[in-house]
């Protein structure tokens, strides 16, 4: 704007310098019998004018300077003419008159151009004022600008004065930070002897364990192997008490066989003896009968003849008879009784003795039994140390293998984070995040089992809210459930039954044929 200030005042110069020259023309034109030297004071004037305009013009001011320029030209060609021809008056006058003419065209000329610069300079005015306009608000603007820019230079200042506290505590923090890996280098070191104290420690402890638990299984072993030989020996000895008690069966069977012959035999004795006893009985009633009668006959008669002599003869012979025979029936239930006491002897022996068979029998099967259980017990809880043994063994193998692994890559790290490294580092406004190291393999396995752990928890978690959802809503559903379920039971609890039944049965076969009692006549 101040550019077309100054533009403006030059062209009202030289609107004032072309009318103040248009003016000194016209008086030079009435005077022009004025001595020269004053018209060429005048065109020098004329220059110095048009010298002291200035260079920064629009295109149209130069050209108003040309034209002026070859007004010039001819007013000085016209003087020099005028210095030059000393001729006559007419010719002077004819000359004047050109002069004068081509003044006053220059003159319109001028003029026109006057107007022209007029309305160039109203223009100028109105775009002065607009500009004017536009510089107020461009001056507005600069100072809303200048306003800002003051804020924006303090919120700088702010935010520096705010980083360069961050970039302390951070030089404060990085110092921390150096001191802290110092002191865990330290710790580092302490822990690594540490660790390897523990890991000697734990060798030896390990070694230790192996070798108790290697003379733990020998000793376990030693005693698995006397309880075999004296099962064995048990076995052996079981077997031949078995084949004992067998051959004592056979003959306590045998030896019955010929009491039962002989109390049939002496049964078969009594009941003769019985029947000669009651005929004895019979004959000796008969004959106290006749005695009786013979008595009385002998009472009755004092005198007798020889017939009845002969009687009495008879009839003692008879008596004898009677007294043998009463003897005879005496000895007869004397030994009767001997037989029955005998034979309720044999009796009472003979339930003894199988009573006695029956009770060793099943003394010696129980006992045997007893101790196969016990030490089939004692096989199994020796077979199942040596699977927990063996078991707790591969676990301590697994986890030395584990404590070797991770005292291997803790040896790394350590041997990583000894390397030196050159710390370079660049404060930036945004900060650069590092990228964390990968988790081992067995903790991403971990953490993949966890999620899936999680999804298999929600989706258990889910059928079993939409199981209940539907078992609430319909309760002909609930019923079908819980019948399945009753059935579903009482199905296993015969099946265990019976394979229970099975199994029992299987045992006692195994357990007889182990034992060699493959009689089935033996209780």
């Amino acid at each position: 704007m101040a550019s077309w200030f100054k533009v403006a005042e030059d062209l009202f110069e030289v609107v004032d310098r072309r009318a103040k020259l248009v003016a000194s023309e016209l008086s030079e034109e009435q005077s022009f019998s004025q001595p020269q030297g004053s018209s060429v004071e005048k065109t020098k004037t004329r220059k110095k004018a048009q010298k002291k305009l200035p260079t920064t013009k629009s295109p149209k001011t130069s050209d108003a300077v040309r034209e002026e320029t070859s007004s010039e030209v001819l007013q000085s060609e016209a003087q020099g003419l005028l210095k030059t021809t000393n001729t006559t008056g007419q010719s002077k006058e004819a000359r004047l008159a050109r002069v004068c003419a081509g003044l006053s065209s220059r003159l319109q000329e001028y003029k026109s151009e006057n107007a022209q610069l007029e309305e160039l300079l109203i223009a100028e005015r109105e775009l002065s004022k607009s500009y004017e306009a536009h510089i107020k608000k461009l001056q507005k603007d600069l100072s809303l600008s200048k306003s800002e820019v003051t804020k924006v230079e303090e919120n700088m200042v702010e935010a520096l004065a705010a980083k360069n506290s961050e970039i302390e505590v951070l030089v404060n923090s990085m110092d921390a930070l150096k001191k802290q890996a110092a002191l865990s280098e330290g710790n580092l070191a302490s822990l690594q002897a540490s660790m390897e104290s523990v890991m000697r420690n734990r060798e030896l402890t390990e070694t230790r364990m192996l070798q108790a638990l290697r003379e733990e299984l020998a000793s376990a072993e030693r005693r698995a192997e006397e309880e075999r030989v004296a099962h064995n020996a048990t076995k052996m000895a079981a077997m031949e008490r078995e084949v004992e008690l067998e051959h004592q069966a056979v003959e306590a069977s045998t030896a019955l066989a010929r009491i039962q012959r002989v109390a049939d035999e002496r049964t078969t004795k009594a009941a003769e003896f019985e029947q000669k006893l009651a005929l004895l009985e019979v004959e000796c009633a008969s004959l106290n009968q006749e005695l009786q009668n013979l008595e009385a006959q002998a009472h009755r008669g004092q005198k007798k003849s020889p017939e009845e002599a002969n009687q009495m003869v008879q009839m003692q012979a008879w008596q004898e008879e009677v007294e043998r025979a009463r003897r005879g029936q005496r000895d007869a239930e004397s030994k009767l009784s001997l037989l029955e006491a005998e034979l309720q002897k044999m009796r009472v022996e003979m339930a003894a003795m199988k009573r006695d068979a029956e009770h060793y029998s099943r003394q010696e099967h129980m006992e045997l039994e007893k101790r196969y259980r016990e030490l089939t017990d004692l096989l199994y809880n020796k077979q199942t140390q040596l699977e927990t043994m063996a078991s707790e063994k591969a676990a301590a193998e697994f986890q030395l293998e584990k404590e070797i692994k991770r005292l291997q890559e803790a040896q790394v790290e350590v041997e990583r984070s000894r390397v030196p490294r050159r710390a370079s580092m660049s404060w930036e406004e945004d900060t650069e995040i590092k990228a964390l190291e990968p988790l081992p393999l067995h903790h991403r396995h971990m953490a993949v089992a966890s999620i899936q752990l999680q999804k298999v928890v929600k989706l258990l978690d889910s059928v079993s809210v939409r199981a209940t959802r539907f078992l609430w809503r319909y309760p002909a559903a609930r019923i079908i459930l819980l019948c399945y379920l009753v059935f579903v039971h009482l199905f296993l609890m015969y099946l265990l039954h019976r394979l229970q039944e099975q199994a029992d049965n299987f045992a006692a076969r195994e357990l007889a044929e182990s034992m060699g009692l493959k009689n089935s006549n033996l209780p």
